[in-house]
């Protein structure tokens, strides 16, 4: 029977209000300062999933990138990691829809069947119950294309193969494809950095082999993609790298944040 997800971490990562909700991003968005990147339409962002007062202006920077070209994309399909859930593979969920306060987002039917079709996905509503690395990016979805259809894919801890198998089948020209990570976790604010500005510059060539768990949250994800986009010779745009001492933190303890777009 079709079923909803109802809203997990509203009220934690980001207002359970919806109109405070809806305030809260627009203030994010509007307060992201002009890129010096003209290009609109973007193919793919990587985007942090940390609660919105602390790497929502992160987010932000990626996500004012689409104000504009709205109209190409016909669906959002993320992949984030499964941070309570441990399981092999990747997770569609079996929900139609997915709540957040004040909105409804539909399950895209058609890119939920071409995933499951692969090796090493399943329809799984357990790693999508609690889960926020793909929740937190919904109200910006939301506020940039209103009842968009969505697909999202958590991951554990797949064939590497297989999640670049998927990635590449689901990365059409009119799929805004959207990948999930924080970068350093729990350093001193000099430390985190060093360790992130390295990781920004393997993101930056599209270079997976230079990244570990040790550097990002999401590397599963990230990684594929990095791959995926290379083979594609896709042309990539480093937004902003900051910490959560940067923004609503302490830089004693601090997890790194970054946004990037990515254009093919």
């Amino acid at each position: 029977m079709p079923h909803s997800r109802p809203a997990a971490v509203a009220g934690m990562f980001y207002p359970d209000n919806a109109e405070q909700l809806t305030q809260h991003i627009d203030d994010l968005l509007s307060s992201v300062p002009p890129h010096d990147e003209h290009n609109l339409g973007p193919s793919a962002l990587i985007v942090p999933h940390a609660g919105t007062i602390y790497s929502g202006p992160i987010a932000a920077s990626a996500y004012t990138t689409l104000v504009g070209s709205q109209d190409r994309y016909r669906a959002v399909v993320l992949f984030g990691p499964s941070h309570r859930v441990p399981f092999s593979g990747m997770a569609v969920p079996e929900a139609s829809t997915f709540e957040i306060p004040g909105a409804t987002l539909f399950i895209d039917t058609d890119l939920f069947q071409r995933a499951s079709s692969f090796q090493g996905v399943i329809a799984s509503d357990k790693p999508h119950q609690l889960e926020h690395s793909l929740e937190v990016q919904l109200p910006f979805l939301w506020t940039i294309f209103g009842s968009i259809p969505i697909l999202p894919i958590a991951v554990g801890h797949p064939n590497q193969a297989q999640l670049a198998k998927v990635i590449d089948a689901l990365w059409t020209d009119d799929i805004l494809l959207v990948i999930s990570t924080d970068l350093s976790h729990y350093l001193v604010q000099s430390e985190a950095n060093e360790v992130d500005r390295r990781t920004a510059d393997a993101i930056g060539t599209l270079d997976p082999s230079q990244l570990s768990t040790e550097h990002a949250c999401g590397i599963k994800a990230l990684s594929a993609f990095l791959h995926t986009a290379r083979l594609r010779n896709a042309r990539i745009v480093e937004l902003d790298l900051r910490t959560s001492a940067d923004t609503a933190g302490t830089p004693e303890r601090v997890v790194g944040y970054g946004a990037w777009s990515i254009y093919l």
